[in-house]
């Protein structure tokens, strides 16, 4: 309900607000650009829209792809890499992927910052 009440009284005053949050499915609904933070740095700072349309989803381990962000393990053990995309959405490699979900974007910049794992 706090989240309702926001959109609102911003959308009716025209001004913006920054709302920090773990929830991505808060996040888009209520915003339009996202910044991703880790390591003490920023990892992403993008509109949602671009920042989906600008990245792909390859299975497997390809964080040798030369647009690969970061790779990370799916809730049922599946091992995914971020990549930004081409037009068409294909991969810097030249490979095919899906499109990123937000959720998806997210978590391969995070991945992008840790130590890597085999």
């Amino acid at each position: 309900e706090l989240l309702l009440v926001l959109i609102d009284a911003v959308r009716a005053v025209g001004s913006a607000a920054l709302l920090s949050s773990h929830v991505i499915t808060d996040i888009e609904q209520a915003c339009d650009h996202l910044v991703v933070l880790g390591a003490g740095r920023k990892l992403l700072d993008s509109p949602i829209a671009e920042a989906i349309t600008a990245h792909a989803i390859v299975r497997g381990d390809a964080r040798d792809d030369p647009g690969a962000v970061g790779s990370f393990i799916e809730a049922d053990g599946t091992r995914i890499t971020l990549v930004r995309a081409e037009a068409g959405g294909r991969t810097a490699a030249g490979g095919p992927g899906r499109r990123a979900a937000l959720e998806e974007v997210v978590l391969g910049y995070l991945a992008s910052v840790r130590p890597r794992r085999s």
